[in-house]
């Protein structure tokens, strides 16, 4: 029986290093800002423990856990994700928040929200569907002229002490022509 004990924790524990090491390896592409293929979340890291938890010599229970920490697809990777996620809620959070503007009419509500880091989020209520939509992207701002860019997408608005108005949507043709912004005048609040 301890052969058989032997012999799975040998070929999982193979599997741990060979993956394990592919998983590392990826991590220090994605330091160089190389493309990178995906790690191999979890799975690695539970293979490890089954290696480690199967050894019939030695007691190793003690170590069961070094393989999820040896593994950068395991606490590593989801410590570093969760760090990116609360840091992605705070750079557009109300802490970080410059300025906001307002238009509304009959169909849709506008809100432009500039935060720091140049980064803005435009969000659009639609009221006859109750259409929501919140594109994040960055703006520049210089001689009274804020110019927001989300990935294709490109508007410009002239801005005053108190509002904006919308002077070029660059043509897109990704625009629903029901989420378009021209003619909006937003009020700062």
């Amino acid at each position: 029986m301890e052969i058989i004990k032997v012999i799975v924790s040998m070929l999982f524990g193979a599997f741990f290093i060979v993956g394990a090491s592919f998983n590392n390896l990826v991590f220090i592409r994605q330091l160089k800002h190389e493309k990178t293929p995906s790690v191999l979340p979890l799975f690695v890291g539970i293979i490890g423990v089954i290696s480690v938890a199967v050894w019939p010599y030695h007691n190793l229970k003690g170590l069961i856990w070094l393989p999820l920490i040896l593994d950068y697809g395991c606490l590593p990777y989801f410590f570093i994700a969760i760090s990116k996620v609360i840091a992605g809620f705070f750079k557009i959070s109300r802490i970080n928040l410059l300025s906001r503007y307002i238009s509304e009419n009959n169909e849709r509500r506008v809100i432009i929200s500039l935060f720091k880091k140049n980064i803005c989020r435009i969000e659009q209520i639609r009221k006859r569907d109750d259409f929501y939509g919140s594109y994040i992207g960055k703006w520049t701002e210089e001689s009274n002229i804020l110019k927001i860019t989300i990935d294709d997408y490109k508007l410009t608005l002239n801005v005053t002490e108190y509002e904006a108005k919308v002077i070029d949507e660059g043509s897109n043709d990704k625009i629903d022509k029901d989420l378009s912004l021209t003619n909006f005048v937003f009020k700062k609040v």
